[in-house]
């Protein structure tokens, strides 16, 4: 038995060098990774019991099998309690102004902006969930993330299960739509955190996300995917480019795999072959009065203007960006639109090109090398 027992104290010491050395191999990027994810699970477990409270304090009949449904992520989905109608209205850039302003921290989930001043101590500068405050935290908070290195991780496997299409596509985004519900309804009954208002942009991206049957806005589950992928998109932007800008930025980057808004209406200017000829005597055709392609260029200058503005506006907020996991996700849309405008870039169906090019630059930001790319092109 002695013997036993001294070989299984050398097992033991073997294991403790084992792991010790694996730490000490681990890049400090990694370690802070996964100590941001521990730590962002015991988030969840204890909004959740807040959660669970809530409802008990809320609803006197709340049914006793609900701890177990909380746990199994089967629980009854809740509405936003607040009436939006009269609500007042952000953009993104004052939920960070505002609060700098007043001394107060602004936090927004889904579109809805809470007063989260009490839980400094989580929110406030240099606290563990510090980046959620100040900004639209969805994508964030759907995914766990809590640095854009993460963040980007989530969107480029976003971008895959879109192009392997199927039910792949839903499972994930399904799964952040139903987080980003939670952390909703955790801000929304906390009796500390008020509701003060509303920023529309992302409200209707949320309506996407979260969509409900007969709601007013609320669009089709198989828009889900997209509406995870632009949310995730803006979010790597952050607040500093202006809102406009934004949109542009982001349709940019999923050119031709979603309409856009900036997109031109489909043409009409002439019917595709059917390979047969009519017998029906042709028409006259009136001489135009002006040149036929003229009102497609009269709507492409408008749309060109905005997409330079957008990239300009995209440039200073990234020259003028301090170091840090703020400006990663800036350097992540300026690589992915010049990758997009180069010519390999442009062959291929639209999804698969697009998480290709995602997947690119993670790879370069995991090597660094993105980081070496200093100049953004304008064109």
């Amino acid at each position: 038995m002695p013997g036993c027992g001294r070989r299984f104290c050398d097992a033991l010491i073997a294991l403790a060098i084992a792991i010790a050395s694996a730490v000490l191999l681990l890049e400090e990027q990694t370690v802070r990774d996964v100590q941001a994810a521990a730590s962002f699970h015991m988030m969840k477990l204890f909004r959740d019991v807040a959660r669970l409270r809530a409802r008990h304090r809320l609803a006197a009949g709340a049914e006793r099998a609900l701890a177990v449904h909380m746990l199994l992520g089967t629980e009854e989905r809740t509405r936003a309690q607040e009436d939006e109608s009269s609500a007042s209205a952000f953009d993104e850039l004052d939920i960070a102004k505002l609060g700098a302003s007043t001394g107060s921290l602004y936090l927004s989930i889904l579109g809805r902006v809470y007063d989260v001043s009490r839980g400094s101590r989580f929110y406030g500068p240099g606290a563990s969930y510090a980046a959620f405050a100040g900004r639209d935290a969805s994508a964030l908070l759907c995914t766990g993330c809590v640095t854009n290195r993460c963040l980007l991780t989530s969107v480029t496997k976003a971008a895959a299960a879109l192009a392997r299409g199927g039910e792949r596509q839903h499972a994930a985004t399904r799964t952040c739509a139903l987080e980003a519900e939670r952390w909703l309804e955790f801000f929304e009954t906390h009796d500390k955190y008020p509701f003060i208002g509303l920023v529309q942009s992302h409200r209707a991206l949320a309506r996407a996300l979260s969509p409900r049957p007969g709601e007013a806005g609320s669009a089709d589950e198989s828009e889900r995917p997209l509406a995870f992928l632009r949310l995730g998109l803006h979010a790597l932007l952050g607040p500093r480019v202006p809102t406009h800008s934004r949109e542009v930025l982001v349709e940019l980057v999923l050119a031709d795999a979603a309409p856009a808004s900036l997109s031109e209406p489909a043409a009409a200017e002439s019917e595709p072959a059917t390979g047969r000829e009519s017998t029906e005597p042709a028409e006259p055709v009136e001489p135009a009065d002006e040149p036929a392609d003229e009102p497609a260029a009269a709507r492409r200058e408008p749309r060109a203007e905005a997409e330079r503005e957008a990239r300009e506006d995209l440039l200073d907020v990234l020259q003028a960006a301090e170091a840090g996991d703020g400006r990663v996700g800036l350097r992540v849309v300026a690589r992915v639109l010049e990758l997009r405008g180069s010519a390999d870039a442009a062959r291929g169906p639209a999804y698969p090109r697009v998480a290709a090019v995602l997947a690119e630059v993670s790879a370069e930001l995991a090597i660094g090398s993105l980081d070496a790319n200093r100049y953004f092109r304008l064109g």
